[in-house]
């Protein structure tokens, strides 16, 4: 809107006039549209807005976002939930890292701005160490969280120190996930880099891939400590990707599942475990698996079977019964071992190694209800598989 004859516009009016113009507008949306308009209107307008939700997307840099905050302290008051979502590049393997890095000092410099924040979600970033944490004048305040979330994909030179000295700035109701699957393993660390020290057993929700019996004991001592409030939790054991690699491949949870003090997890709900069928097995595929559901807690709800390498289907013979003892998870998963028990998948993951044939499906449903025949009759069973 424009006057012809001196050539003013709408935005030339004073800010205390715009101010009345943009609060008798009402509905937000008509105020959120002002502010992608004229600067001018736009500063007026963002002074309006009430922005609880923030969610930057594919960041590359904090900087821009500090700014804003400050620029707008009103907009800034109004936050109570934030979503960091960084920038990432897949490589010629197919594998996707994040480029987007964050420290600690970057996460304070945030959270200072925003008083009102309560939900926390950072994904796609490489944590990194600050280069202050060594000063004995940089001391960020607790900022208490309702919910703190750490996910997404992982870089190789994660800082695991990094990630520790986040968590360490927060008092956090609920710490609904950290999923950092990769870091650099030969990076030092120390207590005193910490702001606070971190109560873990606020931890619900964990994932985790084992790549060695090391790592699994190194689990059990999490869970020794960690584990009383987790309710769901999620083990891998990922394949070898060649033929060669498979080859050497050892299951890491085969003779150390006994290690993981699942005992200590008295609120599990929902667990997730891996078997991986082989021709070649000596062993029962289950075993490991009804191992580790023999400490589990009777609080379980669902369970989800992840099966990698040949399929069901090829196992038919009353030999291959006796190799792989699936029917063992039915007695495993008794009614008078978990009472509350209400789901359980067996999921078929894709693999270069499965050839699906003509009704792959049915013949391996077919095989679970057979083998699984307890749990399909009172309704539990559940199979999940790809027949592309």
């Amino acid at each position: 809107m424009s006057d012809r004859t001196t050539g003013q516009t709408l935005s030339d009016l004073p800010p205390e006039i715009l101010h009345l113009i943009v609060a008798q507008l009402g509905h937000p949306a008509y105020v959120r549209s002002c502010s992608c308009i004229r600067r001018r209107i736009r500063e007026v307008a963002l002074e309006h807005l009430n922005s609880r939700r923030l969610s930057p997307r594919w960041i590359t840099s904090f900087q821009p976002l500090v700014r804003f905050l400050r620029t707008y302290p009103r907009v800034a008051r109004t936050v109570t939930s934030l979503h960091l979502h960084g920038a990432s590049e897949t490589d010629k393997r197919y594998c996707t890292r994040p480029t987007t890095t964050i420290d600690d000092t970057i996460v304070a410099s945030i959270m200072e701005l925003l008083p009102e924040l309560d939900s926390l979600s950072l994904e796609d970033i490489q944590f990194t160490t600050s280069t202050t944490h060594h000063s004995e004048h940089y001391t960020p305040g607790s900022f208490l969280l309702a919910t703190l979330a750490i996910w997404g994909f992982d870089h190789e030179q994660t800082s695991l120190t990094g990630v520790l000295r986040v968590l360490s700035l927060f008092t956090v109701v609920c710490l609904e996930r950290l999923d950092v699957h990769k870091f650099e393993i030969n990076e030092a660390f120390d207590t005193r880099h910490l702001h606070r020290q971190i109560d873990i057993r606020q931890l619900q929700e964990l994932s985790v891939r084992l790549d060695s019996g090391e790592a699994t004991v190194a689990l059990g001592e999490l869970l020794a400590r960690a584990g009383s409030n987790i309710t769901t939790l999620a083990i891998d054991t990922p394949l070898g990707v060649t033929v060669n690699e498979r080859v050497r491949w050892v299951d890491p949870l085969q003779d150390n599942w006994r290690m993981l003090n699942l005992s200590a997890c008295k609120k599990l709900e929902s667990i997730s475990l891996p078997i991986h069928i082989s021709g070649r097995a000596k062993r029962p595929v289950t075993e490991s698996v009804i191992g580790i559901l023999s400490q589990v807690s009777p609080t379980l709800r669902k369970v989800t079977i992840c099966a990698t390498g040949r399929s069901l289907y090829r196992f038919t013979t009353s030999k291959d019964r006796t190799v792989f003892k699936l029917h063992e998870l039915d007695e495993a998963l008794s009614p008078t071992r978990f009472p509350h028990l209400q789901q359980c998948v067996y999921e078929e993951e894709s693999d270069w190694m499965l050839i699906p044939t003509d009704r792959y499906l049915s013949r391996c449903l077919d095989l679970l209800q057979r083998e699984l025949r307890g749990l399909h009759d009172r309704g539990l069973l559940e199979f999940v598989g790809d027949d592309e």
